[in-house]
């Protein structure tokens, strides 16, 4: 992780002081609430779809370099977007968190150096950059439009049920694939950036809690159902990078951010309700794209409000962990009482740690 979104985390060595530490009951989270979010590795707080995607980077490239090397081949620039670019650089640069972003746009200039072998002047080369983001961008955009209007039409085909809402609106467009793009956007059709008002639809909730990337973030109101997410694991990672990990954040001090806080009628998206859920969505991911061609991480925005003990992060070693799991047991946090379906019910009365005799005797 970059230093430059380094958090120091508050490091506990014992599952049952971590879990002390999280219970609601606790004095550090009377009077607010708070938003809580585990992880079974210590890596970047970032959605699934600003992760490596198969599908979306098969769809959109890995990195915007294709756009670069399409500019050096016909030096086309495309006229709307330098106004766009103007009209970025001046509003960024008022704000002060945004100066480490326009240092990373200012060396990667080195890149378009390379590749231009110097037939451009050099103060056009943060432009270019922009250029070559921008219309990454754009097709990542598309790419997490595809996944959520495959999603809904497969549910819909099955027979399952998605409710209306203004996600519909958004497939006025048409397709197109990443070598169109350019073309397309140049002759005025209508290619757009996925804004952050179509990612707070039920369907992008819906899709994220059956594990479609999206650019949301899962959050939960529930300490003890981010923890019991952060010791769960059914991935291949080795245990050794693992470390569990539980992010709790104030939501009235995320109003200083450009995170928002996205939630919906639980009855909509069922699992919302057996984890008191919700989601944070990056409502300036894109603008920072723009600039240095990554994503961002939202500790981007967590550091300062850990210096205001408005945010933390708890860490435990993964060894942990079942003793972990088996404290939250007790207190009737499993995979079937968080994410309720036949299947998850199935596979918990046959765990290790599920006692099957005392269950059935404490029931007759």
């Amino acid at each position: 992780m970059s230093e430059e979104y380094y958090v120091k985390p508050c490091e506990f060595t014992c599952a049952k002081k971590f879990l002390d530490a999280l219970d609601e009951t606790d004095e550090r989270w009377r009077g607010a609430t708070w938003l809580y979010r585990g992880q079974n590795v210590d890596k970047p707080l970032l959605p699934t779809a600003m992760r490596p995607c198969k599908v979306i980077d098969d769809y959109a490239g890995t990195s915007s370099i294709g756009y670069l090397l399409t500019w050096q081949r016909d030096r086309s620039l495309i006229p709307w977007i330098r106004t766009i670019f103007d009209e970025r650089m001046t509003s960024l640069r008022q704000d002060k968190r945004y100066a480490g972003l326009f240092r990373d746009l200012n060396n990667k200039t080195e890149l378009v150096a390379s590749i231009d072998g110097g037939q451009t002047p050099q103060e056009e080369y943060p432009f270019i950059l922009f250029h070559a983001h921008y219309l990454w961008n754009m097709t990542h955009g598309m790419g997490e439009r595809y996944l959520i209007k495959a999603f809904v039409e497969l549910a819909d085909q099955v027979g399952l049920r998605i409710p209306p809402d203004s996600f519909d609106n958004v497939w006025n467009m048409p397709f197109l694939f990443s070598d169109q793009i350019q073309a397309s956007v140049q002759s005025g059709k209508n290619v757009t950036v996925l804004e952050p008002e179509e990612c707070i639809s039920i369907a992008y909730a819906l899709a994220r809690h059956h594990r479609v990337p999206t650019r949301l973030l899962d959050f939960t109101y529930r300490p003890l159902a981010a923890s019991y997410f952060a010791a769960h694991s059914d991935d291949e990672l080795d245990d050794d990078q693992r470390r569990i990990v539980v992010w709790a954040v104030n939501q009235a001090a995320l109003r200083e951010t450009n995170l928002k806080v996205i939630k919906h009628r639980r009855a909509e998206v069922g699992f919302l309700q057996a984890q008191d859920g919700a989601f944070l969505l990056d409502t300036k991911a894109n603008d920072k794209f723009w600039l240095v061609g990554e994503w961002t991480p939202f500790e981007f925005y967590l550091r300062d409000l850990i210096s205001d003990n408005k945010a933390y992060k708890f860490t435990l070693p993964y060894a942990e962990r079942g003793e972990l799991l088996d404290l939250l047991a007790m207190k009737r946090v499993t995979m079937p009482s968080l994410m309720p379906s036949f299947d998850n019910v199935a596979q918990e009365i046959q765990h290790d740690r599920f006692d099957l005799l005392n269950f059935v005797f404490q029931k007759t």
